[in-house]
């Protein structure tokens, strides 16, 4: 573990992804909690900290004064920032997106833009050394495609040097939020990493994997999905938060895809073949160990030494909340 860095601030830390990185970290560092709401009251899955390893912060991403508040509380070496809406709420015509109906059209680019601002800016002035962020694959627009028109790939695997295209709030705000700790690593000095998050599964609410995925016929013509099958469990995502503590990279700045698994049991390349047949020439040589689906996480695996260890195939560990849970006797 790095010395320099002993105290974390965990944002959207009452939240279920906020919950198993907490439980990764509470036994080598010293955890604070940040969120509208207490673990217990959590509407998703209410839960209690071991309060001998965590100090809970209720606050607001959305106030500036809050960030102030929780960062000085933490005394922060490293933000963990998990917090923020996980849909668009805008409303966008020619859609039945609920969510969009639940929110006023601001609150995504409010709480995952300007919150990520307000609590930046907290991390500047108060001395924080590193800030990680719970991004999004959505950055590179393969979501809510308002247009209409499909996503557009021009080669395979996706790598991290995507030319992202995003046309809705949220996935938008995860490219904005990316850019924002770009720009505060180049002008303060503090290390910054995004993590590109999958679908993600959860101990208590797994995807359930291998199944078997309809062809749909819409993609015959080009991408439409808003997913490409794979996901990340929980537990890996808070392991590979850990790595990016522990080491520092040299550039300020890296955004990395994650991945668990593909949720199909057949190659990649068989899989386009019936699923996405324009792109299945593309995807013709993603085999072997290294195929995980479209998206490729070989960067992570390559920098910070990640590999999952959450996956369907491995029964043993899953669905369990793995092996540091404070709770266990």
């Amino acid at each position: 573990m790095a010395e320099k860095y002993k105290n974390v601030l965990i944002t959207g830390g009452a939240g279920r992804l906020g919950r198993r990185v907490y439980y990764n970290l509470c036994k080598d560092y010293n955890c604070t909690l940040f969120d509208q709401v207490a673990p217990m009251d959590s509407k998703r899955e209410a839960w209690e900290p071991n309060w001998k390893y965590a100090t809970f912060v209720k606050g607001n991403l959305n106030n500036y004064g809050d960030c102030l508040r929780a960062v000085a509380t933490a005394k922060a070496d490293v933000i963990l920032h998990i917090g923020g809406l996980p849909f668009p709420s805008e409303v966008i015509p020619g859609t039945n997106y609920k969510w969009a109906r639940t929110a006023h059209e601001d609150d995504t680019f409010q709480s995952n833009i300007a919150g990520t601002y307000y609590l930046l800016e907290a991390a500047a002035r108060l001395g924080v050394k590193k800030v990680i962020l719970a991004g999004s694959f959505f950055a590179t627009g393969i979501g809510n495609r308002i247009s209409g028109k499909p996503w557009p790939i021009d080669k395979l695997p996706i790598t991290e040097d995507y030319d992202c295209c995003p046309e809705d709030s949220y996935s938008l705000s995860k490219l904005v939020d990316e850019q924002l700790l770009k720009a505060y690593a180049s002008a303060y000095g503090m290390k910054t990493v995004s993590f590109r998050l999958q679908g993600i599964s959860y101990p208590t609410n797994p995807h359930i994997s291998p199944i078997e995925i309809p062809v749909m016929e819409k993609c015959k013509d080009g991408f439409y999905e808003g997913h490409t099958w794979q996901y990340v469990d929980s537990r890996d995502v808070a392991n590979a938060m850990r790595l990016a503590i522990e080491k520092d990279l040299d550039s300020d700045f890296e955004a990395f895809n994650i991945i668990t698994d593909k949720r199909y049991e057949e190659s990649t390349a068989d899989f386009a073949k019936t699923h996405w047949p324009t792109i299945a020439d593309m995807a013709k040589d993603i085999k072997g160990p290294e195929d995980r689906g479209l998206f490729s996480d070989k960067k992570l695996r390559d920098m910070l030494g990640y590999h999952e260890q959450y996956s369907w195939r491995q029964s043993d560990e899953y669905p369990g909340e793995g092996k540091n849970d404070p709770n266990d006797k």
